[in-house]
Order: structure tokens, then sequence, then C-alpha cells
């Protein structure tokens, strides 16, 4: 059996996606994570406001957990 390396997992993607879709997803998720890093070097911090508790409780006020796991 052949060993799971770097270059095989890239051919089986290519496999799934094609050869064009998969280098365009690299692409796009290459852009994003540069444009990421570069809002975060230009803001120098990252803002807890948006992760902090009053979202989640803004958020389950609007759609209960029960409706989650209805059986």
């Amino acid at each position: 059996m052949q060993d799971l390396t770097f270059t095989t997992l890239i051919a089986v993607f290519e496999e799934i996606f094609g050869r064009g879709l998969f280098w365009a997803m690299v692409v796009a998720a290459l852009i994003v994570t540069a444009l990421y890093l570069f809002v975060l070097i230009r803001d120098r911090a990252v803002s807890w406001k948006k992760f902090s508790g009053h979202s989640f409780r803004c958020l389950s006020e609007r759609l209960p957990l029960c409706c989650l796991f209805r059986a």
C-alpha cells in the first residue's frame, strides 16, 4: 500500500474537485488568509467584542437551542 504523502493528498483532491476548481479554492483560501492577516496587523488586535457572551445570548434569544435538537 502506498504511503499517504502530501503529493498523494493533492492528487486525491484534484481528482475529487477537478484540477481547476481545486487550485482555485487553494488560491481563494490563500487570498482570504492574507487579507485576514493584513487586517489583523493593521488593527494590531483582535476585537473580542464580537465573541463576547452578549453576542451568544442575543443569538440564543433569537434561535433557541431546543429548536436545534428536536427529535
